[in-house]
């Protein structure tokens, strides 16, 4: 359960869930390199995203976890409105023409995502990285990169990096200094999160975070596709964790594991078969 905390505002309770996500994994017999945890914008969901990045599961030897907002009702919106959102907004702003004014969010939501994606980059780095966090990134676009913001930067380890796309640092999200790096994306034409409210908002990374990169993309609007973007995203990845040098940290891989002793177990039958068939011949 979780509620408006702002003051002044009629409490509003949701029981939120989160749906399956979308895992695309790299090709049979290939050692995962990293994940990534990817998180969608407001209203849309993880197979939506994945139709753009699925290819670096293959390409970069990647597991991708695409996560699934829960289906929240929306408060600046009509009462019947429901939609997939990371948290509740209380105002529209960039729905009515004053994409310059940051959002009013719902903070309770905003700390429940917190919990969400650090529990799925806890797990993903147990059971295939040795817990090593810094094989964890996190990608987010729209309200997911807020969110994906927020999550990198309340964490007590820091991961591999984060990816924000045509986002912003929420002033709720307590900023302190970090060695997490950052490369976030924007477009000049972006009508719904504005280019100076996202330059205001990144201004006290640039002070806090020595691993923050900027990115201004000309005649490129909110979540417009382009290939800067594409390419950003892809050299972040090879600097974060190291896919073009060929020095991989890749214990811990449960699965690499589980393959292990099915062979072990193949050839021990093998070899039973072997000596049974020895001891009939002797015999006979």
């Amino acid at each position: 359960l979780a509620s408006s905390s702002m003051p002044g505002e009629k409490s509003v309770v949701v029981r939120s869930r989160l749906r399956r996500p979308v895992v695309v994994c790299p090709p049979a017999e290939t050692p995962a390199l990293g994940t990534v945890i990817l998180l969608h914008g407001f209203g849309l969901s993880g197979s939506q995203l994945s139709r753009r990045w699925s290819y670096l599961a293959a390409t970069k030897s990647l597991r991708l976890v695409f996560l699934n907002a829960p289906k929240r009702r929306i408060s600046c919106y009509d009462r019947f409105c429901v939609e997939a959102a990371w948290h509740d907004y209380l105002t529209d702003f960039g729905g009515t023409g004053r994409p310059h004014l940051e959002e009013r969010v719902n903070e309770a939501h905003l700390r429940e995502t917190r919990r969400i994606v650090r529990r799925v980059a806890a797990r993903e780095a147990a059971r295939y990285y040795d817990g090593d966090l810094q094989r964890i990134v996190l990608f987010g676009e729209s309200q997911g990169a807020c969110t994906a913001l927020d999550a990198a930067l309340t964490m007590p380890q820091v991961v591999g990096g984060v990816f924000a796309s045509h986002g912003m640092l929420y002033r709720r999200t307590p900023a302190r200094t970090t060695d997490v790096r950052i490369t976030a994306f924007h477009g000049s034409r972006d009508d719904t999160i504005a280019p100076g409210l996202a330059l205001k908002s990144y201004a006290t990374l640039v002070q806090r975070c020595p691993n923050f990169s900027l990115t201004l993309q000309a005649n490129v609007g909110h979540c417009e596709r382009c290939d800067e973007e594409k390419s950003l995203f892809e050299q972040a990845l090879d600097d974060w964790l190291d896919l073009t040098t060929g020095h991989h940290h890749l214990g811990g891989n449960s699965d690499d594991h589980h393959h292990d002793k099915k062979k072990t177990k193949a050839d021990n039958k093998t070899k039973t078969k072997k000596r049974e068939g020895r001891a009939r011949s002797s015999a006979a």
